[in-house]
């Protein structure tokens, strides 16, 4: 009797977990520029690092005319019900540049967008990278 009970028990459980998980867009398509906040000149070789959920990975670099495109990122949650227009997934871009100061931008997903069926995009982004301080001289 205890052996029918296990296979059922676990079936039940797999079934009831089956309606929480879900493939969703954990960050969108991005495209745009990165530029010198001062003079607007685009900047070549950008290193753009993506953070999802806590984890950062590389994912490009701008070209010679300081332009990027960053696929978008599926990713499978296990996730509660939210309403319309709730924030669903956080992530954000870092722009690197030696000589330069990070920037960011917030490419979060919201739940229309990470439960659509076509990948979710942010288009025509202008990143403005600014003069990193230079370090104090010191005195010997």
């Amino acid at each position: 009797m205890r052996r029918t009970f296990a296979p059922l028990g676990l079936l039940l459980f797999l079934f009831a977990l089956s309606g929480c998980a879900s493939l969703e867009w954990a960050a969108p398509e991005v495209s745009g520029r990165v530029v010198d906040a001062q003079s607007h000149a685009p900047l070549a070789h950008v290193a753009i690092y993506r953070e999802v959920g806590g984890k950062a990975e590389p994912v490009g670099q701008t070209d010679a005319d300081g332009r990027f495109r960053i696929a978008p990122k599926k990713k499978m949650y296990v996730s509660s019900p939210l309403a319309e227009g709730q924030l669903m997934r956080g992530a954000s871009l870092e722009f690197v540049l030696a000589g330069y100061a990070p920037a960011y931008f917030d490419c979060s997903t919201y739940t229309s967008e990470a439960q659509a069926s076509e990948h979710p995009l942010i288009d025509s982004v202008v990143i403005e990278l600014h003069a990193a301080a230079p370090e104090p001289a010191h005195s010997p």
